[in-house]
């Protein structure tokens, strides 16, 4: 069986693409930013054999502790966030923010994973960036 692990998964996309690997045989790590958003998703999957949920804030070094525990085969990083507004008003610490969770963040990530996966010899890494939670199109 292998692993799956899909952060940023507390709706949208995530949520069309997990309910398509549920019927294969992986087991899938969904991580979500707060507490609440975990309380929501394990309600949600409460009946799925092959998911576990769990708060993982990817900015939170203590946070990424806990993946460097997991054999990871396959990273969906879908964490972000999608700060924007007027370039004269918006706050600075809003923009560090931005490239914070998508991007230092995200190759933090991706290199604690990528470790495990050279060593196996195998693995798969999926980028996702968009900005449809911030502005959907039908």
């Amino acid at each position: 069986m292998k692993t799956i692990l899909y952060t940023g998964a507390r709706s949208g996309i995530s949520s069309f693409v997990i309910n398509r690997l549920l019927s294969k045989d992986y087991l899938i790590y969904i991580t979500v930013h707060t507490k609440s958003e975990e309380k929501y998703i394990k309600e949600k999957y409460k009946n799925t054999r092959n998911i576990k949920c769990c708060k993982i804030d990817i900015t939170d070094d203590n946070d990424l502790k806990k993946i460097k525990l997991l054999d990871v085969d396959i990273l969906v990083a879908n964490a972000a966030v999608g700060e924007g507004g007027s370039l004269l008003e918006i706050d600075i610490d809003r923009i560090r923010n931005n490239f914070e969770v998508n991007v230092f963040s995200t190759i933090k990530l991706i290199q604690i994973v990528l470790k495990t996966m050279i060593e196996k010899g195998s693995g798969k890494i999926v980028v996702i960036s968009s900005l449809a939670s911030t502005i959907p199109i039908p």
